[in-house]
């Protein structure tokens, strides 16, 4: 796959990562794949991730126990 990525995306990305760590942001490509698998439009998207609900978190932590 090839995807052109504008460089103001990849900057922001960067700062992102920088400022909160690997473990907190979500990094990911969107766009129209084509025909002959180029990735058409493609933006950058970096996001902070959210925590889980208290519900949530209970839940996987319970699942976690032996």
């Amino acid at each position: 796959m090839f995807a052109e990525v504008a460089t103001k995306s990849l900057r922001r990305a960067i700062t992102t990562i920088a400022e909160h760590g690997a473990d907190s942001v979500i990094v990911f490509v969107e766009g129209k794949l084509s025909p002959v698998n180029i990735l058409q439009d493609a933006g950058l998207v970096s996001r902070l991730k959210t925590p889980a609900p208290d519900s949530a978190r209970q839940l996987m932590e319970a699942a976690d126990e032996p």
